[in-house]
């Protein structure tokens, strides 16, 4: 909102980008130097709805309370994946030496040992 007023102060319009459920276009809507709005396959939200439609090249805003967006729990949980294992535990299927990745160990002597005999 600021940067479109600095950009009102120039006279120059700006344009929101893509974004989840058009959630940006409630803020085009008080912009009065907005110029147009990127929208790419609306629709295909995977776990919520928006009571937003696009008619004749414009957007047209619902009146759901807030930005109009309505969540499906049912989807979002389908949608999680497990939670990374914690530093120390062995990730699996494919299980790493402690702390590989996530920071740098040196390799302990014996490990050295296990890579030359290799």
């Amino acid at each position: 909102m600021q940067i479109a007023h600095m950009a009102a102060g120039f006279e120059l319009p700006v344009a929101m980008m893509n974004c989840p459920g058009n959630f940006m276009a409630h803020l085009a809507a008080a912009l009065p130097n907005h110029l147009m709005m990127e929208v790419l396959d609306n629709g295909r939200e995977p776990c919520f709805t928006v009571d937003n439609r696009i008619e004749d090249g414009l957007i047209v805003l619902g009146d759901t309370p807030g930005l109009g967006i309505t969540i499906d729990e049912a989807k979002l949980e389908q949608l999680s994946t497990p939670l990374p294992p914690r530093p120390g535990e062995q990730p699996q299927p494919f299980p790493r030496r402690r702390g590989a990745g996530l920071y740098v160990v040196p390799l302990t002597p014996e490990e050295r040992a296990a890579q030359r005999a290799r």
